[in-house]
């Protein structure tokens, strides 16, 4: 019996963390940017999408997964495939209670020249 009381005062910890720490919403979105070729030059999320639409420099081409093909030549096409970001979690494959974790800490890109931490989706 008192395994079951121990047990229940985890999951209601578990379940408070999980409110207090886990992400609220879509930690990544199915957001495609494509050049105007179609090339797919990186995913996105949905506000850097309506950035480019609001200002004129992209069409969205399909709503679902939403995809939007710029309106000029960028600078330079990515070398590398963009790989398509799932959510989620990478030791145990579950999409449910998803917390968000650094690599590096924010206290040390905080130190960081503003070059190496501007507008950049990774640590």
């Amino acid at each position: 019996m008192e395994s079951d009381c121990d047990a229940e005062q985890v999951d209601t910890r578990l379940q408070k963390r999980l409110e207090s720490f886990g992400v609220k919403s879509e930690v990544y979105s199915e957001c495609r940017l494509e050049s105007i070729d179609g090339v797919v030059l990186c995913y996105c999320s949905r506000k850097k999408i309506e950035w480019y639409v609001s200002r004129d420099l992209a069409d969205i081409v399909d709503t679902h997964p939403v995809c939007a093909r710029l309106k000029f030549q960028p600078d330079g096409i990515p070398l590398s495939c963009p790989v398509e970001r799932v959510n989620l979690c990478v030791s145990c494959g579950s999409t449910r209670a998803l917390s968000r974790h650094r690599i590096i800490p924010k206290e040390f890109t905080k130190l960081m020249d503003v070059a190496l931490r501007s507008h950049n989706t990774h640590d």
